[in-house]
């Protein structure tokens, strides 16, 4: 997989986002290795996923040349990235095993929507969040639809999401501050 890295020692499956050049923005090819890469986690051993970032940057949301595409799009083709970012966050948010985002830095706009979607989120204090897509026109509607409460899957509950109550704002939070 070119935009991410697997390991897999003892009963823990560690993910990393592996764009840092680009601070691991989200793109097609990486949607589609990360649901791969969980789908390969949930047929291991592995009782625990980890999910970081390479580089300085957990994510910093969507890539943005593919922002940019979106304006010379049909509306079937803008229809079908959000399904495909929909399925990706839907797959993060119902997956089968704990998956904690290991925040080593920013997490803003999508990358903010993956770590809050992971069962747990651990932050370096130096880390950002934030749906900063909200400041170019953007809404976080995808993320939104995701409940923040307890009982997503019926054989656990879990505590609110962090920065639930925050999706809409624009605003950033430190890792100290989560």
């Amino acid at each position: 997989m070119k935009h991410f890295f697997s390991t897999y020692p003892e009963k823990l499956a560690t993910l990393t986002l592996n764009r840092p050049d680009k601070r691991n923005a989200i793109s097609a090819a990486m949607i589609s290795e990360l649901q791969s890469a969980l789908d390969a986690i949930e047929k291991s051993h592995a009782r625990v996923g980890i999910l970081t970032g390479s580089g300085k940057a957990f994510s910093a949301g969507m890539d943005l040349e593919m922002l940019a595409a979106l304006a010379k799009q049909s509306p079937t083709e803008n229809q079908e990235d959000s399904r495909r970012m929909a399925k990706m966050f839907r797959r993060i948010w119902s997956f089968s095993k704990p998956l904690i985002a290991a925040v080593n830095g920013a997490a803003l706009a999508g990358g903010c929507g993956i770590a809050t979607l992971c069962d747990f989120t651990l932050a370096v204090p130096e880390a950002k969040f934030g749906y900063t897509e909200v400041k170019i026109g953007f809404l976080p509607a995808i993320v939104s639809v995701f409940p923040d409460t307890a009982n997503r899957r019926e054989e656990d509950a879990r505590p609110p999401a962090h920065g639930a109550n925050h999706r809409s704002g624009g605003s950033q939070r430190d890792g100290a501050d989560q």
